[in-house]
């Protein structure tokens, strides 16, 4: 089975990988009392050994359990209704934009985009994101099903907000039989691991413009990583099947 839309075609296994590992990541900040508000492709690296960190933590604040916090930052695309109405968020923030970036993966687009950032915000606000018709499988209506979850307007309905927190996703049917396990230790086999050490590798697989070493540090916090949005766009080819 594999997720496509226009130029993009991810095996479900790997997506599966991808989501799994950003959840990971996200539970370590969330008991940590963390919320890192800039959970997006451009933020999810993929190491030189294909393991996923979470960058882009500028945004990134400290929010005791039960409180929240005001500040509306991050990218439009991926922000929060409560974000957006000022009405305080917490780490659940984090959940919604997971919902987002899974969206994107699925279908290789942003399910709430205006002409400006006020229309793209207008539409986070009005509805639930578009469906687009892709082949149903198994797999990408399981997938579907959590990403629905988790776009949920209202954090009290969210999935993963609540007592259980992030385990509630990791016992989601779309991770039946993942192995958490094994990914934790990694000793899970990455589906991709990119060759990016030399700045040459970096700027063929990312299609940078980079010019010196201080402009390469400021565009990958690691210099060993690459932003899983460009390996979305440079990476993945159609197939049938």
């Amino acid at each position: 089975c594999f997720f496509r839309h226009e130029n993009i075609c991810i095996c479900s296994n790997d997506l599966r990988y991808y989501i799994a590992s950003t959840i990971i990541a996200m539970a370590y900040l969330h008991d940590k009392g963390i919320a890192h508000r800039g959970v997006s492709c451009q933020n999810i690296g993929i190491t030189s050994r294909g393991y996923v960190k979470l960058c882009g933590f500028q945004n990134s604040k400290f929010i005791d359990a039960c409180e929240h916090t005001y500040t509306v930052c991050g990218i439009p695309e991926y922000m929060s209704p409560e974000m957006i109405l000022y009405r305080g968020h917490s780490t659940f923030t984090d959940l919604w934009s997971l919902g987002i970036v899974l969206y994107e993966m699925l279908y290789g687009v942003y399910p709430f985009k205006g002409s400006c950032h006020f229309e793209t915000c207008m539409q986070i606000l009005q509805g639930k994101p578009p469906r687009i018709t892709t082949r149903a499988t198994v797999a990408t209506v399981h997938a579907r099903n959590l990403m629905e979850g988790l776009l949920k307007p209202f954090p009290d309905y969210r999935l993963g907000c609540n007592i259980y927190g992030t385990g509630s996703l990791k016992n989601h049917v779309w991770f039946e039989n993942f192995l958490w396990d094994q990914l934790e230790n990694k000793s899970l086999t990455p589906p991709f691991a990119p060759d990016c050490v030399k700045k040459k590798q970096v700027d063929e697989k990312c299609g940078s413009t980079m010019h010196s070493d201080k402009q390469e540090r400021t565009s990958y916090p690691f210099k060993t990583i690459i932003p899983l949005k460009d390996y979305m766009a440079k990476e993945f080819n159609v197939q049938d099947g």
